[in-house]
C-alpha cells in the first residue's frame, strides 16, 4: 500500500515538473509548492494566487475528490505499514455566525467546499436580511468564510409572495453556487404557472453576482426539498414533491419527483416521478459518480418497495445519472411513523447514509416512543443494508441533516433533542441542537455534544470540509435555529438562524 502512495505521488510530482503549472485567468505564473504535513505527506501546492491553476489541462480543482481518497486511505493505513494517524473524534466550536435581521430567519440547506475555503446556506426571511423584503417571505443564500466564519456576502430574492430556499450546491470549477426553491409568486417569470413553481439560481461564488434565474412549474403545485451537484456529469440534480404534470402524468396524491438539470442554463435534462397511489414526498438527494447513480430519499405512505410497515415509511431510490431509468428502490419503516429524511454518500467507501426520525423500534428500544434518531447505511449499487443504528434520549429526538467527512472516513449528524442524548453530556433547555459522529465503516457512535440554551434550537444541516494541503484542519459546518443566544451570539429577537464550525480537538 505504501509503495502504491508514494507512486502516485511522485507519478504526480513528475507530470508537476516536466509539464508546469498553468497560469491564472489573471495572468500570474504560479509555480507548484512542494511540502510535507505534520505527518510526512507530501503535497503540492497550486493554489497561491487568484484564478484558476490547470496541470496538464486539468483544472486542479478537479483533483480535490482524488486527494481527499488519498487522505482517506492514508488515514486508514496502520503504523505497521509506515503511517500512523492520530485524531481525536471530539468536535469544539471554533467559530459562530448569526443569521437574523429582526424575527423568524430559516436555514435549510448547507454546502462547502474545502479548496475554495467557503461555505454557503441557504433559507427563508420574513425581514430586511441582505435587502428590502420583496413580499411576504423572501429566499436567501450567503456564503461565508470556512475559517473564521465572517460573511462574504448574502442576497435575498423573492416575489410579492411567499419564496423560499431549500437546497444549496456548488461547482468548485466555474466557482458558481445554485440555490433551488419554491415560489407561490413571479421570480422569474411575470406570473407564477401554478399555485407554486419551482425556482433555480446561480450565483458566482467569490461576488454573489446573479449569473441566471429560472422558473418552471405545472398549473398545480410543485415543492422544491433538495440539490446535489454531480462534477461528473456537470449536472445538478433537485428533488421534492409535488401534485402536478410537470414531468410525467400526474397522480392522485402527493408525489415525489427528482429531475437532472444542466447546471450552465437550469434546462431539465430529464425529470422522474417517486410514486405509488399515496402520498410519497422526496426530502433529499445525493449522487455517487463512481456508480453513476442519483439516490433520492423520502417518505411514503404506500408500498414502494414491499408492504408499508406503518403510517409512513423511509424510502431511498435509486435512478441512473444518464435517464433516470430506476436502479433500485429500498423501504425502510417501522409499525410507527418515520420522517425527517436526509441523505448523503461516499464515493470511497460505495456507501449511501440515510438518517431520519423514528418513532418506533427499528434497531432498538424507542427510549419513550415520542421519537429517535435512526442512522442507516445502504449499498450504493443494489440498496441492500449494509449496518443500521437508532439513537435517542429518555425523550423526543428529531433529525437534521447528515453528511460523509472522507478526511476521517466518519459520518457526522445534527438535529435537535429534548434530552440527555450523550451520557457525559447536560441538557439545557427545550430542544437542544445535537452533533455526533458515527464511524462510516461500522455505525459506531464514536462522539456525541449537545448545544443549546433555555430556549429551542436545532440543527438543521450539516457539512464536511476535508482537510486537505491548503487547510490546516479538518471542519464539520453546523447550521440551524435558535430562539436563544446560542453559542453567546447576539438575537435579532424571534427565531434567528446560525452557523457553526467545528473542528477536532486534535489531529
Amino acid at each position: 500500500m505504501m509503495s502504491q502512495m508514494l507512486s502516485v505521488l511522485l507519478t504526480l510530482l513528475v507530470l508537476l515538473t516536466c509539464a508546469g503549472v498553468g497560469a491564472g485567468e489573471d495572468g500570474v505564473d504560479m509555480q507548484p509548492a512542494i511540502f510535507a504535513d505534520d505527518v510526512g505527506n507530501l503535497f503540492v501546492d497550486t493554489k497561491r494566487a487568484q484564478g484558476r491553476v490547470f496541470v496538464n489541462g486539468v483544472d486542479v480543482q478537479v483533483l480535490d475528490e482524488r486527494m481527499r481518497a488519498l487522505e482517506a486511505t492514508a488515514a486508514a493505513l496502520t503504523a505497521a505499514q509506515g503511517i500512523q494517524r492520530a485524531w481525536n473524534p471530539n468536535l469544539t466550536v471554533a467559530e459562530t455566525a448569526s443569521i437574523g435581521a429582526g424575527f423568524n430567519e430559516v436555514v435549510n440547506g448547507i454546502v462547502a467546499d474545502s479548496i475554495a475555503n467557503v461555505v454557503c446556506v441557504c433559507g427563508e426571511t420574513s425581514n430586511n436580511l441582505f435587502a428590502v423584503l420583496s413580499g411576504l417571505v423572501d429566499a436567501y443564500v450567503a456564503c461565508f468564510n470556512a475559517d473564521d466564519a465572517t460573511l462574504k456576502w448574502g442576497v435575498q430574492f423573492g416575489s410579492s409572495q411567499y419564496d423560499r430556499a431549500f437546497g444549496v450546491a456548488m461547482d468548485p470549477v466555474a466557482r458558481t453556487v445554485y440555490v433551488f426553491g419554491h415560489s407561490n409568486g413571479g421570480v422569474f417569470v411575470p406570473e407564477p404557472h401554478g399555485l407554486a413553481d419551482l425556482v433555480l439560481a446561480a450565483f458566482h461564488r467569490d461576488t454573489g453576482k446573479q449569473l441566471w434565474g429560472v422558473q418552471f412549474g405545472s398549473a398545480n403545485t410543485e415543492l422544491a426539498q433538495a440539490m446535489v451537484f454531480d462534477e461528473v456529469s456537470r449536472s445538478l440534480f433537485i428533488g421534492g414533491y409535488h401534485m402536478g404534470s410537470l414531468f410525467e402524468a400526474q397522480a392522485s396524491a402527493w408525489e415525489g419527483y427528482v429531475a437532472r438539470v444542466d447546471s450552465s442554463t437550469g434546462n431539465v435534462t430529464w425529470g422522474k416521478h417517486v410514486q405509488t397511489n399515496r402520498n410519497d414526498y422526496v426530502h433529499a438527494v445525493a449522487v455517487d459518480s463512481r456508480v453513476g447513480l442519483v439516490f433520492a430519499a423520502g417518505t411514503t405512505e404506500g408500498d414502494l418497495s414491499g408492504d408499508n410497515s406503518g403510517s409512513k415509511d423511509v424510502f431511498v431510490d435509486a435512478r441512473h445519472v444518464a435517464n433516470g431509468d430506476s436502479a433500485w428502490t429500498t423501504q425502510l419503516g417501522s409499525a410507527e411513523k418515520e420522517e425527517d429524511v436526509s441523505l448523503a454518500a461516499s464515493t470511497d467507501l460505495g456507501l449511501v447514509f440515510v438518517v431520519f426520525s423514528t418513532q418506533g423500534e427499528l434497531y432498538a428500544p424507542n427510549a419513550d416512543g415520542a421519537g429517535d434518531v435512526a442512522v442507516v447505511a445502504l449499498h450504493s449499487t443494489n440498496g441492500s443494508v449494509a449496518w443500521n443504528t437508532q439513537l435517542g434520549a429518555t425523550a423526543a429526538d428529531e433529525a437534521g441533516g447528515v453528511a460523509y467527512d472522507a478526511s476521517t472516513t466518519t459520518v457526522v449528524i445534527t438535529g435537535a433533542t429534548l434530552g440527555a442524548m450523550f451520557a457525559d453530556q447536560q441538557h439545557h433547555g427545550g430542544m437542544d441542537l445535537f452533533v455526533a459522529r458515527l464511524d462510516a465503516r461500522t455505525g459506531e457512535v464514536l462522539w456525541g455534544g449537545l448545544y443549546g440554551t433555555e430556549d429551542d434550537d436545532s440543527g438543521r444541516a450539516i457539512a464536511a470540509s476535508a482537510r486537505v494541503p491548503f487547510r490546516e484542519q479538518a471542519a464539520v459546518f453546523v447550521a440551524g435555529e435558535t430562539e436563544g443566544a446560542l453559542f453567546g451570539l447576539p438575537t435579532a429577537g424571534g427565531v434567528d438562524a446560525f452557523l457553526a464550525i467545528l473542528r477536532p480537538d486534535s489531529w
